[in-house]
């Protein structure tokens, strides 16, 4: 599961983003893995937006839980 990927805003359009993928994705088919999924916040339609233009189809939603005690 990947659950962060952040590219600094000053590098931001200069497709760091997608080397980064790229090597992931190299990495992991090295490694026999060949599913991967990404946790995303509903609110951040930006990033959503680049994971759908990545190949990543949204499937489920979750709720996601929290307490401050």
């Amino acid at each position: 599961m990947l659950d962060n990927l952040a590219v600094d805003e000053g590098y931001r359009g200069k497709k760091i983003s997608d080397l980064l993928l790229k090597n992931l994705y190299n990495y992991l088919r090295k490694n026999k893995v060949n599913y991967i999924q990404v946790l995303e916040e509903e609110h951040h339609k930006k990033t959503r937006e680049f994971w759908k233009h990545q190949g990543y189809k949204e499937t489920k939603q979750f709720i996601w839980a929290e307490k401050t005690i």
